[in-house]
């Protein structure tokens, strides 16, 4: 067995001298790691020898085996010799900034300057920050200090009027407009990050005149006009005066108890934002559109056009208005519209697509769902203008079909899935803009048509996209979706690497009331390395925060017995119901390259036990991970992972003390006390994570329950950072011997992933000192020092095409992609388009960069055409058999489905239940002898190599019961 160091730099050796120069502690013994080929010396020769010369080259190269492997014991030795540095005296405690009540928003804002954009040196840095009662308060020094802005915001002060929330323009570095949009007639807005503000129109000074904030409701809140949402800036700062703002109108408010109205609702814009009147989009449409529903700014790709691109929902009728009133959720009378003349004139939309409900734009890319039966409805509408009571009972309200434009709305394409997509709930990640991979959807499907104990659990299943972005396979089932949001995280800076929550096998097993079933005892943790192709169980630390040894956390192939890592994913943290139920999430940041930080815990599944949740670290992307602190803890990075500042979640009670790290994780300093506990909510620091200031905020503690919560923060700046006889200092990093080539490097992946070695600079662990902002690793430098392409391999580079899935639980090896049942391909015409499609049935991972993609998938194809053109029909020659089997399996649903047994004699009923287990065996047995040879053995046919310790593929962790 080989002990494999995951990315560690070239010459660690000189880290720890590094390291001890800046200690006063004796340097440690030298660390000899083995280079990244040795991890191979294993394999086995199987040629015979002619010679003396061959047979010396391998006692030697034995020796040398052995050697390597004698270093890297003694190079964890040493690691864990690592002494932590000590601090003399204690720390001074922190004062805190007490507010009225807590922060609910905060926008660490950093914008450069517009005139000059090569030059990113000069920047102007604000951080705001919205209470829950609605004050602001800003910081002009990088959230150094805070002051109370409510005093500068003109007809504020009346206590009916407050600000609802904080408004910037996405993804756009050189704008600096801000909007605090209020919750009735009142917005203050600022066209240089808050150092002045617009007042409300009525508010304005008398050398103010015409240079107020004009409301979108045109001052008619009194008279039931409503803004619906948050008015939303044009991203781009070539049309930074552009906002829209949807608009409710009187009678929607009469909706809720008036079966005789129907609510519109009007799409405002402004182009100079908000100095003159808003322009009604609905009056401009010519009665083109009688009302809105939902909107967004469309991709610019091209900013000298006059008009920018709108996208909307929209009623086109009347008609469809009213037929809304009965349809709350998905409807056929929606319309999907694009617009790049503001919906005025002959040609006033540029795409439309009937019956779409709803949309979304990721990295320019658009995304649009629309109902399936839509073509059905429209036949209806031309047959006959009035559809018939019977004829609308026919169509679906709940099967979706969803569609991409990946040309910024220009054209649309309608995407395959191999499962029904229902309205219930999807969710869509595009990590494209960060990193390498798959688009991927999380999915909700109507599991409650088959099983109400499947129907009620919160999950959903994960697909994964091709390069086209129009073919999805399946790639995880049961991800989990707790009040919406998915357990899945995309690893920043690590292409290719996912975190994902699943419910177990076990949750189904025996129950027949799903109100029997607490599904949140039965999540676990997955990890993919090549965009959702392969997932594996993480392996547990070998030790806990202590340094005790975790004993007897092995990894199975079985979801009941396997003992593992498992990591709170996003529904712990925004779905959680309130602060003290609420767990730190996987987290990650494309400024600290490989190393992720989570709360969680070691064992068969993810606790929500305060008392079992560990807080875990790992530097090599996910591969190790390290138990850092007992308890959860919020958490954040700093001066590019430079500093660690962590804190007691509220989940476990207040706090006065905060701890800091400046070796990812490895050594914890201080405390540093605070003067007032409090429950703490969240620690933030810079979007860009480049600082030394860290803002600490949550409850004061000492306030009683019966009282609104007080708000407090604490601001920690390691440029001043106190000791009660001096100031902590930091040193400042050393180019040429503080830093590393750091690489994710998965065993038997020939250092590659995602098809390509990408080496990053990093400073080193032990090296403990702060990044300069100008530095190798800062702001101005990209982090990859270089990249170079690897050859295709099948376990690491594939997944399976369209239609198809793995169904296998071994850990040794990869089966083939089998047919999902019933998928039929004919109703995916891009499918069938591309004529053919490899034999194996599998595809290159889309972000996946790596050469000669037959050596993974194969040279053979299969013609679609053929197959489409052949049918298969099945037919049992004992007919009397079949329907035994038809109506046997519908009574064993039933009874299962109904709990039927509760009505019948115990002994009866024992009879019954023992019946149906042996015919289950005997399908057992049937179907297993049935699989014989289906699975693909590493290092034969179709590529691999040996396969890596945990690896398995969770779409195949079916049992022989499931069907």
């Amino acid at each position: 067995a080989h002990t494999y160091h995951m990315g560690r730099p070239e010459a660690e050796a000189e880290e720890e001298k590094a390291a001890a120069a800046r200690s006063d502690d004796p340097p440690p013994p030298p660390r000899l790691l083995r280079e990244h080929h040795a991890a191979r010396g294993d394999q086995s020769f199987s040629s015979s020898f002619s010679s003396l010369r061959t047979m010396r080259f391998l006692v030697v190269a034995s020796i040398l085996q052995l050697v390597v492997t004698f270093n890297n014991c003694g190079a964890a030795l040493a690691d864990e010799e690592i002494k932590c540095p000590e601090t003399q005296a204690q720390f001074q405690t922190l004062s805190p900034i007490t507010q009225p009540s807590p922060i609910e928003q905060m926008e660490w804002l950093a914008r450069y300057d517009a005139s000059n954009k090569d030059d990113h040196t000069k920047k102007t840095e604000r951080v705001i920050a919205k209470l829950t009662n609605g004050q602001i308060y800003q910081s002009k020094d990088n959230g150094k200090t805070f002051a109370d802005e409510t005093a500068v915001l003109r007809g504020f002060l009346d206590k009916q009027f407050t600000i609802d929330r904080i408004l910037v323009p996405r993804d756009d570095l050189y704008t600096k407009r801000v909007i605090l949009q209020g919750n009735k007639d009142r917005h203050w807005a600022s066209k240089d990050l808050g150092d002045s503000w617009i007042q409300p129109c009525g508010f304005e000074s008398a050398n103010e005149a015409n240079n107020c904030f004009k409301s979108p409701t045109g001052g008619r809140y009194d008279q039931g006009y409503r803004i619906v949402g948050s008015m939303v800036m044009h991203p781009g700062e070539h049309r930074d005066g552009h906002i829209l703002a949807l608009v409710s109108r009187p009678e929607c408010e009469r909706t809720y108890y008036d079966d005789t109205v129907a609510c519109a609702k009007d799409l405002m814009l402004t182009t100079d934002f908000g100095q003159t009147e808003w322009r009604n989009l609905t009056d401009s449409s010519d009665n083109d559109i009688v009302s809105f529903v939902d909107f967004d700014w469309g991709p610019d790709p091209d900013p000298t056009h006059s008009e920018a691109s709108i996208l909307a929902t929209v009623y086109t009728s009347k008609e469809d208005l009213w037929k809304s009133r009965h349809h709350p959720g998905f409807s056929f009378a929606v319309t999907f519209i694009r617009s790049s003349s503001f919906f005025v004139g002959k040609d006033w939309y540029a795409h439309k697509t009937p019956c779409g409900n709803i949309f979304e734009v990721l990295n320019n890319d658009v995304y649009v769902a629309a109902l399936k039966d839509c073509d059905k409805y429209l036949r209806m509408l031309e047959d006959s203008k009035d559809i018939t009571e019977d004829e609308e009972n026919d169509l679906r309200y709940d099967h979706v079909q969803l569609e991409v434009s990946t040309d910024s709305g220009e054209t649309f394409n309608p995407i395959c899935f191999p499962e029904n997509i229902r309205a219930k709930s999807f969710t869509i990640f595009d990590f494209d803009a960060v990193q390498k991979g798959p688009d991927f959807i999380s999915i909700d499907h109507a599991e409650e048509e088959t099983s109400a104990i499947e129907g009620a659990a919160p999950m959903g299943n994960l697909y994964a996209a091709d390069d086209s972005l129009r073919l999805f396979s399946l790639s995880l089932r049961r991800n989990v979706r707790e009040r919406g949001v998915a357990d899945f995280s995309g690893i920043a800076s690590m292409n290719g690497v996912f975190i994902a929550n699943q419910i177990s096998t076990e949750a189904f097993k025996g129950r027949y009331n799903y109100k029997d079933v607490d599904y949140s005892q039965y999540y676990q943790t997955l990890q993919s390395f090549n965009g959702g192709g392969v997932w594996r169980y993480i392996p547990a630390p070998k030790k806990d925060a202590n340094g005790n040894d975790i004993q007897g956390c092995t990894i199975t192939d079985d979801p009941k017995t396997v003992c593992s890592l498992h990591l709170h994913g996003e529904s712990a943290w925004s779905g959680g119901e309130n602060w003290k139920t609420r767990f730190g999430a996987v987290y990650s940041h494309q400024s600290t390259p490989g190393v992720i930080i989570s709360t969680g815990n070691v064992g068969n599944v993810l606790s929500k036990e305060a008392s079992e949740v560990n807080t875990y670290i790992s530097r090599d992307g996910g591969y190790t991970w390290e138990e850092v602190l007992q308890g959860p803890h919020i958490y954040e990075f700093g001066n590019f992972g430079a500093l660690i500042v962590a804190a007691k979640e509220s989940s476990v009670g207040q706090t006065d003390e905060v701890w800091f790290s400046r070796d990812v994780g490895k050594c914890w300093e201080g405390p540093i006390k605070l003067s007032k506990p409090i429950n703490v909510h969240n620690i933030r620091t810079d979007v860009v994570q480049k600082g030394s200031v860290f803002v600490i905020h949550g409850e004061d503690a000492t306030k009683s329950e019966s009282y609104q919560a007080s708000g407090i923060a604490y601001v920690i700046d390691f440029d001043n950072l106190l000791l009660s006889d001096s100031t902590f200092r930091v040193d400042k990093c050393d180019e040429k011997n503080d830093y590393e080539t750091w690489f994710l490097n998965i065993p038997n992946q020939k250092e590659c992933n995602m098809g390509e070695k990408v080496e990053r600079r990093r400073r080193k662990r032990y090296a403990r000192c702060l990044n300069l902002e100008d530095g190798v690793v800062s702001e101005l430098h990209d982090t990859v020092s270089q990249s170079h392409v690897c050859d295709c391999e099948h376990m690491y580079d594939t997944s399976c095409e369209y239609g198809y899935y793995r169904v296998h639980s071994s850990p040794s090896a990869i089966s083939g992609c089998d047919p999902m049942p019933n998928v039929n391909i004919d109703e995916c015409t891009y499918l069938i388009d591309k004529g053919s499609i490899p034999k194996s049935h599998e595809r290159i991972v889309h972000g996946d960069v790596c050469n000669n993609p037959l050596n993974a998938i194969g040279a053979d194809y299969d013609d679609l055409g053929r197959k489409r053109r052949k049918r298969h029909h099945t037919k049992h020659p004992v007919f009397g058999f079949f329907l035994f089997c038809v109506f046997g399996g519908a009574f064993y649903v039933a009874y299962k489905y109904f709990d039927l047994g509760r009505f019948l004699p115990s002994g009866f009923r024992d009879a019954v239940n023992e019946f149906f287990e042996n015919v289950m065996d005997w399908l057992r047995r049937l179907r297993n002898n049935d699989r014989g040879g289906g699975l693909r053995r590493f290092g034969g046919g179709g590529g691999g190599g040996s396969r890596p310790d945990g690896y398995f593929e969770p779409l195949a962790d079916f049992d022989e019961d499931e069907i």
